[in-house]
């Protein structure tokens, strides 16, 4: 039996296919999965809403800062400066006083100036309400502490003791 060059052509065809399937695979598998998995995680994300609604960022209590006065002898002027810290919530039953180093918003970096409005999450943490409005509107936990917006303390060792009984 004579092969004639179209049946060397048809077998050097499959022959090749053949040697280059294994790696052609591979490649599919190496570049295909990876954009799977990433559409499969945007589709996630967009049905998953991560953000506060905008009624409980506004249950949120708000506090006036007011800086501690410090005086400058050079200048005989008095000065307001959150560098040592002050007061919020002044003259109310939530009063509450913060020391220098706390004096910070850890969103903006910026140290809070006399009479800035500061909101406070349920973690006992403060920041300028404009930024962490901004924040909970993207992301509803606490930047520092990463605990939840709307949860106590109280509420959330509550529910981790009865979701480790019903296990």
């Amino acid at each position: 039996m004579l092969l004639t060059c179209t049946d060397y052509v048809v077998f050097l065809t499959l022959s090749c296919l053949g040697y280059a399937m294994p790696f052609i695979l591979c490649a599919t598998v190496c570049c295909c999965l990876p954009c799977i998995i990433s559409v499969m995680g945007i589709r996630e994300e967009q049905t998953h809403n991560r953000g506060a609604t905008t009624e409980s960022i506004n249950s949120l209590p708000t506090y006036k800062f007011k800086a501690k006065k410090s005086k400058h002898t050079n200048d005989k002027k008095t000065d307001f400066s959150a560098g040592e810290g002050g007061v919020v919530a002044a003259g109310t039953e939530k009063e509450h006083v913060i020391s220098g180093e706390d004096a910070v918003c850890c969103i903006c970096l910026a140290k809070y100036a006399n009479n800035d409005e500061l909101r406070e999450l349920s973690c006992s943490h403060f920041f300028h309400k404009n930024c962490v409005d901004k924040w909970l509107k993207i992301n509803a936990s606490c930047p520092l502490c990463k605990s939840q917006v709307g949860e106590s303390g109280l509420t959330s060792q509550t529910e981790a003791t009865a979701s480790n009984v019903s296990l």
